[in-house]
């Protein structure tokens, strides 16, 4: 493993760089995309913390970016990679209580020990080029789904907290005109949704989304009905 995955930070550092976010503070506190005006804040915290006063402490030392930058104030996600002892301290209730304040930033926590960083660190390959290419394989997927203590569990917590994180799938050849096999009772439901207007390429028009909307209303209604 090289010297740069030496802690789990390391790795999400990596993955904003792949994401194509850059730390734009001397000391790597803010990260933002270099074409939108989307901005992280990244933080590891060693055991309990008070996460009003994290909050607080955060939002004061960016004062003078968030006046340089005024964009940031309502686009700025906090992601917290909480290190723990021992799962014993792995705390879920509290976790989602955090995530659903509403305070200063939105939310992203990973709580994690050393054990975990230690197994799953040693399914990244040294030339990592990013956890989707790693959570495809089957491998890997088979062991998050046969075992709830998997050190890919690690790994997928990373993926879900960071949005732009994408997996690396294969994709198949699209037929457009695929052959469906429709019960009789369901023909009318698929003729009606078939009438609607084509619109791939190019975003419905106010009226045609109103009458999508009315057209659909209908339809529930005539079932409700009968």
């Amino acid at each position: 493993m090289k010297k740069e995955m030496e802690h789990l930070i390391d790795l999400i550092r990596r993955e904003f760089e792949l994401a194509q976010y850059h730390p734009i503070d001397e000391n790597g506190l803010l990260w933002q995309h270099e074409d939108f005006n989307d901005f992280w804040v990244i933080c590891e915290m060693e055991d309990e913390y008070q996460l009003e006063e994290l909050q607080e402490r955060i939002y004061s030392d960016l004062a003078t970016l968030r006046k340089n930058l005024p964009e940031s104030e309502k686009s700025t996600s906090l992601l917290i990679l909480h290190h723990l002892n021992n799962d014993s301290g792995k705390n879920l209730q509290q976790v989602i209580e955090s995530e659903n304040n509403v305070y200063y930033f939105k939310k992203y926590i990973i709580q994690y020990t050393s054990d975990e960083w230690m197994a799953a660190k040693g399914l990244l390959p040294e030339n990592h080029q990013g956890l989707g290419h790693v959570l495809m394989q089957p491998n890997v997927f088979e062991q998050i789904r046969s075992s709830e203590n998997s050190p890919c569990r690690l790994l997928y917590t990373v993926a879900h907290k960071l949005p732009f994180v994408m997996m690396k799938v294969e994709r198949q050849e699209y037929n457009p005109n695929p052959i469906f096999n429709i019960k009789a009772d369901l023909q009318p439901v698929f003729e009606w949704v078939e009438a609607f207007p084509d619109m791939t390429g190019r975003t419905p028009k106010d009226n045609e989304i109103q009458a999508a909307n009315a057209a659909i209303e209908n339809w529930i209604n005539v079932e409700e009905n009968e």
